[in-house]
């Protein structure tokens, strides 16, 4: 499947390589995210930067923006160490015993590997997910 080109690859990397030294947008200096990619194709929109060709039906990021994430308490993840996943999950995680079980066993194993320095946890909320 294609995917739309940068029409201005060195000012994407450029700004990839900006937003990537931040610590913002709840991860480290240093360290990629989705949340760190909206706002790299934010800025490489607005310094001027467009794509040519078709954008892929299995962008992920643009599905990913379409919903909704947050933490079970809604605060931030590096306040609270929760898992960070669509509302609708979380809701429906929230409805029965098993799911808040579910939860709560996704937030003790986020926990453990922040606190092992990882950014990521293989918690299961995001099973059959690509990263």
């Amino acid at each position: 499947m294609a995917t739309a080109k940068k029409t201005k690859p060195a000012l994407w990397k450029r700004i990839v390589s900006r937003i990537t030294k931040q610590a913002s947008h709840g991860t480290e200096a240093g360290q990629w995210s989705g949340r760190k990619a909206q706002a790299a194709v934010k800025a490489y929109k607005a310094a001027g930067g467009g794509y040519s060709g078709k954008k892929s039906s299995k962008n992920s990021l643009s599905k990913w923006s379409e919903q909704k994430w947050r933490t079970p308490s809604g605060k931030k993840s590096s306040e609270t160490g929760e898992v960070y996943a669509p509302s609708n999950t979380i809701a429906q995680l929230e409805k029965t015993k098993k799911g808040r079980s579910k939860l709560a066993k996704a937030n003790r194993i986020k926990r453990k590997a922040t606190k092992e320095g990882k950014q990521h946890a293989r918690h299961g909320l995001h099973k059959g997910k690509k990263r």
